[in-house]
């Protein structure tokens, strides 16, 4: 493999083809590359394309929504080093003063920030270590972000409704749930025994997530796990008012 800008940073509408299209085995060189072509850039002042949260193929990374584009379109690839390097979470800010947006603070000194979810007030994420936590924070910032919970076992993936919060535990197979008002830090586990469940989503009442080798679903307020699909080897869902998609 050479050193070139690998192409996924050069056509955005072919970014996941390129990492999905790419072997599996090399992805992780796939992911160093790109960091090292960031950085490279960073020193050349060269402009990397709009929606880098998606530049090391919805990996970790891309939990930080470094989605900050400018009137070109581009995006300033040393300013997004700085933020990944920081471990802060961001999302776009508007300045129409400005030629280009700079990105949004949302929240910083997180320990590992992993996943996001959104609704119309807040940002949540995950921080993905053995004693992870979930937290959020107002769109527009804050200085102290709420703690909905702690000593969680690498939350993987999360996902909100209108009232509550859900996500799933890679390291000991939960499935749990707070109120975005909180839950006093002592969520509800919704599921068990979920082998490395990770990639959540809801949808009209309903949950789906992934475990190792299944799609799992259940409707709520009581969840009774059932199968959609076994024997496969999920990677990442979404739903639709329809169907359950996933890659594999």
């Amino acid at each position: 493999m050479d050193n070139a800008l690998p192409a996924v940073f050069q056509q955005p509408a072919r970014v996941y083809e390129n990492c999905f299209a790419s072997d599996p085995q090399h992805k992780l060189s796939l992911e160093d590359r790109a960091l090292d072509s960031l950085f490279s850039a960073k020193r050349a002042s060269m402009p990397v394309v709009e929606e880098l949260h998606s530049f090391v193929c919805g990996l970790p990374l891309a939990a930080l929504l470094l989605a900050c584009t400018g009137g070109d379109g581009k995006t300033d690839a040393g300013d997004a080093a700085v933020d990944v390097m920081d471990e802060t979470l961001s999302d776009a800010a508007s300045d129409t003063g400005e030629a280009g947006m700079q990105p949004l603070v949302i929240a910083s000194q997180q320990d590992s920030p992993y996943a996001i979810s959104v609704d119309s007030l807040n940002v949540y994420w995950t921080n993905h270590s053995n004693a992870g936590g979930i937290s959020l924070c107002p769109k527009a910032g804050c200085t102290s972000p709420t703690i909905l919970a702690v000593a969680q076992d690498n939350p993987n993936s999360i996902t909100t409704d209108a009232s509550d919060v859900y996500w799933t535990n890679e390291g000991d197979g939960t499935v749990m749930q707070c109120a975005i008002a909180g839950c006093t830090k002592t969520p509800t586990v919704v599921a068990s025994s979920q082998s490395l469940a990770h990639s959540i989503a809801i949808r009209a009442g309903a949950l789906f997530w992934l475990t190792s080798t299944n799609v799992m679903t259940c409707s709520l307020p009581v969840c009774t796990p059932n199968p959609l699909a076994t024997n496969v080897h999920p990677q990442q869902l979404v739903v639709d008012g329809v169907n359950v998609y996933w890659t594999d």
